[in-house]
Protein backbone atom coordinates (compact mmCIF):
# COMPACT_ATOMS: atom_id res chain seq x y z
CA UNK A 1 0.00 0.00 0.00
CA UNK A 2 0.76 3.46 -0.65
CA UNK A 3 0.85 6.08 1.46
CA UNK A 4 0.78 9.85 -0.09
CA UNK A 5 1.99 12.78 2.07
CA UNK A 6 1.41 16.52 1.26
CA UNK A 7 3.99 18.75 1.79
CA UNK A 8 3.17 22.09 3.69
CA UNK A 9 3.79 23.35 -0.23
CA UNK A 10 1.12 20.82 -1.14
CA UNK A 11 -1.18 21.65 1.19
CA UNK A 12 -1.56 25.24 0.86
CA UNK A 13 -3.13 25.19 -2.39
CA UNK A 14 -5.76 22.59 -1.11
CA UNK A 15 -6.55 24.63 1.88
CA UNK A 16 -6.67 27.78 0.02
CA UNK A 17 -9.28 26.22 -2.70
CA UNK A 18 -11.59 24.36 0.51
CA UNK A 19 -11.48 28.05 1.97
CA UNK A 20 -12.96 29.90 -0.86
CA UNK A 21 -15.76 27.06 -1.82
CA UNK A 22 -16.50 27.87 1.69
CA UNK A 23 -16.54 31.30 1.41
CA UNK A 24 -18.95 30.86 -1.80
CA UNK A 25 -21.60 28.24 -0.11
CA UNK A 26 -21.99 30.15 2.89
CA UNK A 27 -23.84 33.04 1.79
CA UNK A 28 -25.95 30.78 -0.19
CA UNK A 29 -26.74 28.99 2.82
CA UNK A 30 -27.34 32.23 4.90
CA UNK A 31 -29.87 33.71 2.39
CA UNK A 32 -31.67 30.31 2.38
CA UNK A 33 -33.44 31.78 5.57
CA UNK A 34 -36.20 34.04 4.72
CA UNK A 35 -36.38 37.52 5.79
CA UNK A 36 -37.98 39.38 8.43
CA UNK A 37 -39.94 40.71 5.86
CA UNK A 38 -41.06 37.50 4.09
CA UNK A 39 -41.88 36.24 7.46
CA UNK A 40 -44.37 39.27 8.50
CA UNK A 41 -45.60 38.56 4.84
CA UNK A 42 -46.40 34.93 5.36
CA UNK A 43 -47.85 35.65 8.73
CA UNK A 44 -50.43 38.52 7.21
CA UNK A 45 -51.48 35.31 4.03
CA UNK A 46 -52.20 32.89 7.42
CA UNK A 47 -54.07 35.39 9.30
CA UNK A 48 -57.72 35.45 8.12
CA UNK A 49 -58.12 39.32 10.40
CA UNK A 50 -56.82 42.19 9.14
CA UNK A 51 -55.53 44.91 11.48
CA UNK A 52 -58.81 46.84 11.21
CA UNK A 53 -60.82 43.46 12.12
CA UNK A 54 -58.32 42.89 15.06
CA UNK A 55 -58.20 46.86 16.48
CA UNK A 56 -62.24 46.26 16.16
CA UNK A 57 -62.33 43.18 17.97
CA UNK A 58 -59.78 44.25 20.93
CA UNK A 59 -61.75 47.98 21.48
CA UNK A 60 -65.12 46.07 22.10
CA UNK A 61 -63.76 43.97 24.76
CA UNK A 62 -61.77 46.79 26.31
CA UNK A 63 -62.81 50.22 25.29
CA UNK A 64 -60.05 52.73 25.24
CA UNK A 65 -57.11 54.01 22.48
CA UNK A 66 -55.00 51.73 20.63
CA UNK A 67 -51.41 51.92 21.11
CA UNK A 68 -49.85 49.02 19.32
CA UNK A 69 -51.13 46.06 17.17
CA UNK A 70 -48.97 43.93 16.21
CA UNK A 71 -49.30 40.28 14.26
CA UNK A 72 -47.06 37.35 15.89
CA UNK A 73 -46.14 33.87 16.96
CA UNK A 74 -44.17 34.02 19.22
CA UNK A 75 -46.06 31.74 21.53
CA UNK A 76 -47.16 28.96 19.03
CA UNK A 77 -50.36 29.97 17.38
CA UNK A 78 -50.56 33.13 15.07
CA UNK A 79 -52.43 36.23 17.30
CA UNK A 80 -52.92 39.62 17.21
CA UNK A 81 -51.20 41.44 20.32
CA UNK A 82 -53.56 44.82 20.73
CA UNK A 83 -52.17 47.33 23.75
CA UNK A 84 -54.75 49.40 24.54
CA UNK A 85 -55.05 52.49 27.17
CA UNK A 86 -58.48 53.04 29.08
CA UNK A 87 -59.66 55.75 29.78
CA UNK A 88 -58.62 54.99 33.57
CA UNK A 89 -55.04 55.53 31.82
CA UNK A 90 -54.58 51.87 32.68
CA UNK A 91 -52.73 49.79 29.17
CA UNK A 92 -55.05 46.13 28.55
CA UNK A 93 -53.49 43.69 25.99
CA UNK A 94 -55.93 41.58 23.84
CA UNK A 95 -54.47 38.40 22.54
CA UNK A 96 -56.75 37.60 19.56
CA UNK A 97 -56.53 34.17 17.55
CA UNK A 98 -54.75 35.13 14.04
CA UNK A 99 -57.09 32.98 11.76
CA UNK A 100 -60.50 32.66 14.25
CA UNK A 101 -60.85 36.27 15.70
CA UNK A 102 -61.75 34.53 18.99
CA UNK A 103 -59.96 36.34 22.14
CA UNK A 104 -57.21 34.03 23.97
CA UNK A 105 -56.46 36.44 26.68
CA UNK A 106 -56.70 39.86 28.20
CA UNK A 107 -53.69 41.02 30.12
CA UNK A 108 -53.39 44.44 32.49
CA UNK A 109 -50.42 46.34 32.75
CA UNK A 110 -49.86 44.46 36.46
CA UNK A 111 -49.49 41.27 34.85
CA UNK A 112 -53.17 39.98 35.80
CA UNK A 113 -54.59 38.22 33.11
CA UNK A 114 -57.92 36.70 31.90
CA UNK A 115 -57.65 33.61 29.84
CA UNK A 116 -54.13 31.63 30.29
CA UNK A 117 -50.96 31.36 29.50
CA UNK A 118 -51.63 27.96 27.99
CA UNK A 119 -54.28 29.45 26.12
CA UNK A 120 -51.93 31.65 24.26
CA UNK A 121 -50.03 28.46 23.42
CA UNK A 122 -52.40 26.66 22.15
CA UNK A 123 -54.82 29.13 20.61
CA UNK A 124 -57.48 27.76 22.57
CA UNK A 125 -59.94 30.58 24.10
CA UNK A 126 -61.10 29.74 27.17
CA UNK A 127 -62.78 33.37 28.89
CA UNK A 128 -65.00 35.44 27.00
CA UNK A 129 -64.12 34.02 23.42
CA UNK A 130 -65.90 35.71 20.70
CA UNK A 131 -65.73 35.22 17.16
CA UNK A 132 -64.64 38.00 14.79
CA UNK A 133 -67.09 39.43 11.94
CA UNK A 134 -65.84 39.40 9.02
Amino acid sequence: MNTVVLSPKKLFPVSLLVGIGMMILIPGIATATPSHDQVKADMSKASQISIEQAIQAATKEVPGRVIKAELEKEHGPLMWEIEIVTSEGKVQEVHLDGVSGKRLALQNSEGTQEGSESSIHTGSAEQGSQKMEK
